[in-house]
């Protein structure tokens, strides 16, 4: 986190923290929210398609196990992308 926070540009280490804490939590207060409501409305489209016939309600079925597959890498290729590790997350750098 030295990193980040001498790349911002601030001189306190706790504003810092206080300033990348509240932009971390727009992220899940702002966009998931919206992101949910546009995965609601997709699903009951998708319901009204599957209801209509057999036919769809098969195809979509088999659809299942690849969308949770493709699901589960994009989770995974996030994490190796970010580097996630569990050692950074939450320490205050001494200075910037």
């Amino acid at each position: 986190m030295h990193e980040a926070c001498a790349a911002s540009g601030m001189q306190d280490p706790g504003a810092f923290l206080v300033r990348n804490t509240l932009e971390a939590a727009w992220e899940g207060f702002v966009r998931m929210p919206i992101f949910a409501m546009f995965l609601s409305f997709i699903g009951a489209i998708t319901n009204v398609w599957i209801s209509t016939s057999q036919r769809t309600a098969l195809v979509a079925a088999y659809l299942i196990p690849f969308m949770f597959a493709v699901g589960a890498a994009a989770l995974v290729h996030g994490f190796v992308l970010t580097g996630y590790s569990s050692t950074s997350v939450g320490s205050i750098p001494e200075r910037c």
